[in-house]
């Protein structure tokens, strides 16, 4: 989950150095929460890298979606990071 300290949409420049932890850590794919949202360069980077990424609306709309289908995302991606996923909507309604 990344936010930016100033509460506006994550940046291309901000997306870059999530890319690069991912690559420190040898991790190819994940997904990316931004409350405050994500510019469309930067939603894009992060896709072309195999990061998908979530704004609080689509977060909204992606949860319901998991229960529905069976703990799938959307397009059926499996999600491999269940519990993590409940600790950080959990942290939400906290």
């Amino acid at each position: 989950q990344l936010r930016a300290a100033d509460g506006r949409a994550l940046t291309i420049t901000q997306v870059d150095r999530f890319l690069k932890h991912l690559a420190s850590q040898g991790r190819r794919e994940a997904y990316l929460f931004s409350l405050a949202g994500i510019s469309d360069n930067a939603r894009e980077r992060a896709g072309n890298a195999g990061v998908r990424s979530f704004d609080l609306e689509e977060l909204n709309d992606w949860v319901p979606s998991l229960l529905v289908t069976g703990y799938r995302g959307p397009g059926g991606d499996p999600l491999a990071l269940l519990l993590k996923l409940r600790h950080f909507v959990h942290n939400l309604t906290a």
